[in-house]
């Protein structure tokens, strides 16, 4: 379970009921697989699963081809409806086009965690750590989000990435000295409108 975690094939966590059917699901099918092989020693290859588990399983539906840049379009197009994205999302375009270009894949259900994760590293070498956590993880996030919840993806891969944004150091307490105020307060108190 952890292998197919980390391929982005399921997103199961531990202990939860998902993930008790999942392992009793690839149990089923390891000793299903031992029978057939045990089976095809012995002459027969009908090779019919005897476990309900797989006995219910149809074949999944491929995912359609979800082209990152067309998904983009219309996840700004849909923001612009509610309000924000006003500029066309310009700034947020860029780490979609990122994405792209590291990764190779512009179908949004061709991608997993394991091709996330580099892109990440990737990010790390070229941009400030403050602008990959506000900017390019949650754009890709949200995007894939709101794919999932619309069907247009499968799985979101990123939804686990994050990027810890460092805490704003200040070098001075917040509002003036009295010297800054006393120079503000002067200005004020000399002003003539012309």
């Amino acid at each position: 379970i952890a292998g197919f975690r980390a391929l982005g094939v399921t997103d199961v966590r531990i202990g939860s009921a998902d993930w008790c059917r999942l392992a009793i699901a690839l149990c089923a099918s390891e000793y299903e697989a031992l029978e057939r092989v045990a089976e095809s020693d012995e002459g027969d290859f009908a090779g019919t699963p005897r476990h309900s588990v797989l006995q219910l399983v149809e074949e999944p539906e491929h995912a359609s081809p979800a082209d990152l840049l067309e998904l983009w379009e219309l996840y700004v197009a849909r923001r612009q409806k509610e309000g924000p994205m006003q500029d066309g999302g310009r700034r947020q375009l860029l780490a979609v086009k990122s994405l792209i270009d590291v990764t190779g894949k512009s179908n949004a259900n061709d991608l997993t965690k394991k091709e996330i994760h580099p892109w990440h590293d990737d990010l790390l070498t070229k941009l400030s750590v403050r602008t990959i956590a506000k900017v390019y993880l949650p754009t890709i996030r949200s995007l894939f989000s709101w794919a999932v919840k619309r069907d247009l993806m499968a799985v979101n891969p990123a939804d686990d990435v994050r990027q810890v944004a460092p805490k704003s150091v200040r070098s001075r307490e917040s509002g003036y000295t009295d010297s800054e105020a006393l120079v503000q307060l002067s200005a004020a108190l000399t002003y003539l409108p012309r």
